[in-house]
């Protein structure tokens, strides 16, 4: 079962990696008369003009008689990088509750957009199983890794489409009234666990939040994502 799991994980990885590096691809260089190179994504061109979308984001238009010609960034040239920046603005955090095959989880967590597509982050949660008698649960954290296909599947701006894996420990903790505290026999385990969730934006700061897990903690969660 895992292994159809991974399979399927790392298909989906690959196709998207090749999207990435078929959308850098398209990465050119306009060669204009004053002297100046621009280097971004066509995004319209016709026999007038020709508008860009530059790495910075902006969408800039120029005449075809301002420019002296158009050529296709090197590898080399779409590596360049500039050393990371922590931008507060590409920093998520997510909070809510829901339902697994270990208990009720509540979970705090935070993701950062290392690019546009691609998030990393880390997820605290704690989950419950009660009865009159006992009560047991699990506390522990995991990192987690997701692709988002709201930009590949040209989806509206105010939906986020993700997928990704989570993988991270958990500690069994429980009580009952007659033999006080134990720990569950089978110890702590590592979670491994695909995920697939999808983002609907109220406004600029808040969105609503629904996920689906599937592996060692499979379930569903429901919760709010703020974004700054």
């Amino acid at each position: 079962m895992f292994k159809k799991l991974f399979c399927l994980f790392f298909l989906l990885a690959f196709i998207a990696n090749s999207v990435i590096v078929a959308q850098e691809n398209k990465i050119v260089i306009l060669n204009l008369k004053n002297g100046y190179s621009v280097k971004g994504e066509i995004v319209e061109q016709s026999a007038q003009t020709v508008k860009i979308k530059t790495q910075d984001g902006q969408i800039v238009g120029y005449k075809t008689d301002e420019i002296v010609r158009i050529v296709q960034a090197k590898s080399s040239e779409r590596a360049q990088s500039e050393p990371f920046k922590f931008d507060k603005s590409k920093l998520q955090f997510n909070f809510g509750i829901g339902l697994s095959t270990r208990g009720i989880p509540l979970y705090v967590g935070a993701d950062y957009f290392i690019t546009p597509d691609i998030t990393i982050g880390l997820e605290a949660s704690i989950r419950y199983r009660v009865s009159p008698t006992w009560y047991k649960g699990y506390i522990g954290g995991s990192v987690n890794g997701n692709y988002h296909f709201t930009r590949i599947l040209q989806l509206p701006e105010n939906l986020d489409v993700y997928g990704g894996l989570s993988v991270g420990p958990y500690f069994g903790f429980g009580k009952t009234i007659s033999y006080g505290y134990y720990y569950y026999p089978e110890g702590p385990i590592f979670g491994i666990d695909l995920q697939v969730g999808g983002r609907y934006k109220i406004n600029d700061k808040m969105w609503v939040n629904a996920e689906l897990g599937l592996g060692s903690l499979t379930g569903a969660k429901i919760g709010i994502t703020l974004r700054r």
